[in-house]
């Protein structure tokens, strides 16, 4: 029988064999291996043949599972604690776990094993740690589990108690058998231990018929026990060497090997498993010897195995070349070996054009036997399609022309090889010349005629396209001048029709060359501008945030990104790239413009998908075909590259659920008073895709596809072949872009004798209520989703989904939980949080909503109400929700209950506590005031608690809390750093505020920033419209002076002042020549409109300025300060102590960002 690797050998002799062997039962560490290869050569001296267990102690030392004592013993008489075996099997967890010590086994499980409760008689300050530990790993893993949470570790263990440890330790009862084995003494066990005593006989590895249950297990017993229960999971241990190794081979590239055994090796062996039991050598040194870096650049790694062969690979060889230092590399396997010589260094030495399309590059040796492909080679900018190798030189063909006069870069690089380069200069000498590079042009209805004379290209001696400066005149010849004008002087070269022409066209130099391309034939088509997609300018107030936008001409924009070739001229087709500048704000195009940088676009990718018109740079709709596109949007400094998909028409293709599962409470007519009839039904919705996952819907405005008109009938019964209706089904109809009508049909079906299934067309619900049954048991029932296509005489199933129904088996009442239904977002769609309180049985699944009066009852062991054993949990009488505010300064300016008017509408200012007494159903919601839609900064956790009792008890109990989060998910300043000193250039400032050259700048200004609106792109936007900053121009920062305040959010992420590159409207600079901001935070990002900063200063000093305040004076920031008239240069010191968010809550609470006051030094200069 072949040898093979086995997942044990992770845990041999370490592991198990330590374990078992250890301590008061075993020899000395270390004395062991030699004894035991000497015992198992001559024999354990205490263990003759005629010994039951004789063939597997043998085995378990084969195996490494056990092991005998140094003297040449193994004790096979020897009883066994559950001490030690605690300790063995609680090695061998950690060891099947892939972890090599307690250590990292508990660090990777410190959850599950701090969970875990010690046994009472190994605590976590017992003598033997090493007991401890374990005691908790084979309590966590389910194999040990004591009696009353007492291990007895002294105890010798029993039989019986060693069926179930191994049972659990190698999870036998999960193992399928059909052998039924008659244990005659089964009945004296223990009943907790029979099952485990029969799935050993079960599995033959207890084999006789009186299994003895009370009696100790001694060291012979536990080696049949962990033999044959190892064989029932891994298979027979078997006694042999390791297969020899035959050949060893590299491959020609030296990037891969074979070794050759002389057995067949199983396809799980394992480079570590080689590594361990062969003798591995590289260039005469171990493997466990060589240096970390040739072991890193060796990387060996198990290709493939095919019987007696297993190819290996490993990593790049100039890297294992590097860490060797040597020309070659040896590799030996038991002392057979196979050696690889490096290849010798290749590199270019010089390259020369042999004409426009061909390179020559000679190399320093011969390169016939390289193998040298295209891929090896780069030309600059060109791509090599060929490559044909003759001795040293290898000659390139390139996809395209070198251009005269350039110089270019040949890189040769090929695994194995160092890489190499070198230059060359492309110069021929070329006659002056004309070609016309289009001869295939497209009319479209909405956009300007071609001119032909556009792709006309002029080339001088040196190959050089000639500038329209050293072009005279131009003309053009035809004999069809319904193709193109040949005479208007204006709109000469225009294509103006259909059809063909030949065309002749003459151009004369400045230097009186005259150049004429001769008899060329150009054609000419029309298209048609419903089936075009155009660029089209959004000028909508309300549609301000909209960016660049592409659609029919003629159509409403709504916001596509995708295109149905075939869709007919009935439906409008529509396109929109929506880009975004550095700060990820939309970039847009107004139909007016300030200035005179505007939106340039560029298809990148996909060409034969999208065109660009070079009239007025719109995006054509061009292809017939599916496929994808990239433009290049850009404007100012900024640029976007927008993907653009043009799809197939839309086909039903799927369909899916919003929920995996469901649950539902019984329905039982006799507990109908027990049950919330609410908990008997669930729903969940279906959502129905095309090819491309996109859904389909009713209104196509709101959908991808494109389909206006996406039915879904009204349900109707779904029966069997016995006529049960047992579910629902609707037929679904749309129309095709193509015209043609498509169809499906959904059906929902469940046991009907379990679930009643209904389907809500207009909402695409499914609903399943559990029908009126007495359960003892919870229920599981498959609900099947099942989507066809009826587009032909035989309905074909697209998609199944099967979504399983819990369907809850509702006992008794065993207590009230509270349940939340979310935390709150100021600035989401959860502004508020209800909190109920409900009856839950003793999964804490909700069976009814507390009520105020109805009591809550345990109905006892009879599981029926109003009989003597029912126990009142609570009157409800009295319930009350206490929600407790860390801040009352928050609780009072945002939360409050939602039947309040005000927040905290019991004691504001005083115990930080909303109470709210309920009637009826026991709920609370707790909300923000709708004036409030920030925290400042702070994220608010608030605890409720239910309260429920008499009304003559004073102290209520306490029924359960549940802690609710406000989150604040706005960014807002939330400290502040200084820099200590400023230089405002007076002269720049005065440039921007349009006065003279002594004009004073304000104290707000110097610290907090100045900033020119001239250098920003301004667009008029909008109704009105509005002049607004969408973009800084290119080369500009927009600021003149920068401020000394540094801002950061609670995140800790920089928040930016001064306005943003897009959406600042310029009303929002004060007034001027060239305007300036007065403002600090832009509105657009995401605070309210009163979050401007404010600060308090004191003068400290002032030198060579003119500046009104006296030293020592509040500064207000309104102060002005210039420069004295026979001055360059002068300061203004201040002590700035505060930097506070204008509308922020009232002192105390009032925040100051800085943490300390901080001295600054203004210094103006001219």
């Amino acid at each position: 029988m072949a040898y093979q690797p086995k997942s044990y050998r992770k845990f041999l002799a370490g592991t198990v064999t330590t374990a078992l062997v250890a301590s008061a039962v075993a020899p000395v560490a270390g004395a062991e291996t030699t004894q035991n290869e000497a015992a198992q050569e001559s024999g354990y001296t205490d263990v003759p043949a005629t010994n039951s267990h004789f063939e597997n102690i043998y085995k378990a030392e084969i195996a490494g599972l056990m092991g005998g004592y140094p003297d040449g013993t193994f004790k096979p008489l020897q009883d066994l604690t559950r001490s030690n075996v605690v300790k063995a099997l609680g090695k061998y967890v950690v060891a099947a776990a892939g972890f090599e010590t307690v250590a990292e086994y508990f660090e990777a499980n410190e959850e599950a094993l701090a969970a875990t409760e010690a046994f009472n008689d190994v605590p976590s300050d017992s003598v033997d740690s090493e007991l401890y530990n374990y005691s908790l790993i084979v309590k966590e893993a389910g194999i040990f589990q004591g009696s009353n949470n007492n291990l007895m570790p002294l105890d010798n263990i029993t039989r019986q108690q060693m069926a179930q440890v191994i049972v659990n330790a190698f999870n036998l009862d999960e193992v399928e058998t059909d052998n039924e084995v008659v244990v005659e003494d089964l009945d004296s066990a223990f009943t907790q231990y029979q099952d485990d005593i029969q799935i050993l006989a079960n599995h033959e590895v207890t084999t006789v018929s009186n299994f003895r249950p009370l009696d100790y297990t001694s060291r012979g017993h536990l080696a049949s026990f962990l033999v044959q229960a190892y064989e029932v999971v891994y298979g027979e241990i078997v006694d042999g060497e390791y297969p020899g190794v035959t050949s060893v081979e590299f491959n020609e590239e030296g990037n891969m090997f074979t070794v050759e055994f002389d057995e067949d090796i199983s396809e799980d062996v394992t480079t570590e498993w080689i590594l361990e039991n062969y003798d591995v050598e590289v260039n005469d040194t171990p493997v466990t010897e060589l240096d970390e870096a040739v072991v890193e650049a060796l990387n060996l790694d198990i290709d493939s195995v095919d019987g007696m062969t297993v190819t290996f690979s490993h990593t790049d060889l100039d890297d294992l070349r590097e860490a060797l230092e040597g020309d070659e590399v040896t590799l030996s396997i038991n002392g057979v070996e196979d050696t690889y010589v490096f290849a010798g260094e290749v590199a270019v030495t010089s390259v020369s054009a042999i004409n426009a399309k061909s390179v020559a590059v000679t190399f320093n040796t011969d390169v016939s036997d390289k193998d040298l492909k295209a891929e090896d080679f780069k030309v600059s900018n060109l791509a090599v399609t060929n490559v044909s190798v003759n001795g040293k030189v290898a000659t390139l063909t390139l996809s395209s022309e070198l251009s005269n006069g350039t110089t270019y870069t040949v890189d040769f690089e090929k695994e194995g090889y160092e890489k190499s380069s070198a230059n060359f200069l492309y110069a021929v000498e070329v006659e002056k010349g004309i070609k016309l590079e289009k001869t295939a042009f497209t009319i479209y209805a909405n956009q300007a005629d071609e001119n032909i004379f556009d792709f006309v290209k002029v080339y001088d001696v040196n190959g050089k396209e000639v500038p329209e400066s050293q072009i005279a005149s131009k003309d053009i010849e035809t004999d069809n001048t319904n193709v193109v004008d040949a005479t208007n002087t204006v709109t000469k070269g225009d294509i103006k029709g259909t059809g063909t022409a030949k065309v002749n066209i003459r151009y004369t130099l400045t230097d009186g060359t005259v150049l004429e391309t001769g008899s060329t034939t150009i054609s000419a088509v029309a298209q048609d501008a419903k089936n075009t997609a155009g660029f089209s300018i959004n000028t909508a107030a309300d549609q301000f945030e909209n960016t660049v936008d592409f659609k029919l001409a003629q159509a409403d924009n709504e916001h596509k990104t995708v295109l149905y070739p075939t869709q007919g001229t009935a439906a409008p087709t529509f396109l929109s790239v929506y880009a975004y500048d550095a700060n990820n704000d939309p970039l847009t195009e107004a139909v007016t413009s300030s200035n005179s940088e505007v939106v340039e676009y560029n298809v990148t990718t996909g060409g034969t998908l999208l065109q660009v018109n070079k009239n007025d740079g719109s995006i054509i709709y061009q292809a017939s075909t599916a496929g994808k596109a990239t433009v290049n949007v850009k404007k100012g400094a900024f640029s976007y590259n927008a993907e653009v998909e043009l799809r197939n028409a839309a086909e039903l293709k799927d369909i899916t659920a919003n929920k995996s599962a469901l649950q539902v409470a019984e329905t039982n007519t006799a507990n109908a008073t027990v049950i919330d009839p609410a908990l008997q039904s669930a729903s969940m919705n279906l959502t129905f895709l095309d090819q491309y996952a996109t859904e389909f819907g009713a209104d196509f405005t709101n959908e991808e596809n494109g389909v206006a008109n996406f039915t879904v009938s009204a349900p109707t019964a779904y029966a069997n072949d016995n006529g049960d209706t047992i579910g629902q089904q609707a037929n679904v109809t749309f129309t095709s872009h193509d015209g043609s009508t498509k169809s499906g049909r959904v059906v929902i079906t469940a046991d009907h004798t379990k679930l009643t299934v209904g389907f809500d067309e207009a909402t695409n619900e499914v609903t399943v209520t559990s029908t009126n049954r007495d359960i003892s048991v919870d229920e599981n029932v498959n609900l099947t989703v099942a989507l066809y296509d009826t587009n032909t005489a035989t309905p074909k199933v697209i998609k199944t989904i099967t979504v399983p129904v819990k369907v809850k088996d509702i006992t008794e009442v065993t207590a009230q939980k509270l349940f939340k239904g979310s935390d709150m977002n100021p600035s989401g769609l959860n502004k508020t949080s209800k909190i109920e309180l409900w009856e839950v049985d003793k999964d804490g699944d909700k069976i009814r909503k507390v009520e105020q009066g109805v009591e809550t009852v345990n109905r006892g062991a009879d599981l029926t109400v109003g009989t003597a054993d029912d126990v009142t949990l609570s009157s409800n009488d009295v319930i009350e929700f206490e929600a407790v505010v860390p801040n009352n300064k928050i609780a009072d300016a945002f939360i409050k209950e939602a039947t309040a008017t005000t927040a905290s509408p019991s004691t504001p200012d005083g115990d930080n506590k909303l109470t709210l007494t309920t009637t009826g159903d026991a709920e609370a919601t707790y909300e923000f005031v709708p004036t409030a839609d920030l925290l400042y900064g702070e994220d608010v956790i608030f605890t409720v608690k239910a309260k429920t009792g008499d009304a003559s008890n004073a102290n209520l109990l306490v029924a359960q809390t549940v802690d609710v989060r406000a989150y604040n998910s706005k960014s807002v300043a939330n400290t502040a750093t200084v820099k200590t000193t400023n230089t405002i250039d007076i002269s720049e400032t005065n440039k921007v505020i349009g006065g003279a050259a002594t004009a004073p700048i304000s104290i707000k200004d110097s610290l907090l920033g100045l900033y020119d609106v001239s250098e920003y792109i301004v667009d008029s936007i909008g109704a009105g419209p509005t002049d607004t900053v969408i973009a800084l121009k290119n080369g500009q920062d927009g600021v003149v002076v920068k401020p000394v305040v540094e801002l950061k959010d609670q995140n800790g992420d920089v928040i930016k002042l001064g306005p943003v590159s897009y959406g600042e409207p310029t009303a929002n600079f004060a007034a001027g020549a060239q305007a300036i901001n007065d403002r600090i935070l832009s509105t657009l990002q995401g605070y309210s409109a009163d979050q401007d900063l404010e600060f308090e200063a004191t003068l400290l000093d002032t030198k060579d300025v003119t500046f009104a305040p006296a030293i020592g004076a509040p500064l207000t920031g309104a102060e002005t300060v210039a420069l004295a008239a026979d001055k360059e240069q002068g300061t203004v010191k201040v002590l700035l102590t505060a930097v506070y968010r204008s509308g922020d809550l009232a002192a105390p609470a009032k925040k100051n960002l800085l943490p300390a006051s901080q001295i600054v030094t203004l210094t103006y200069t001219r």
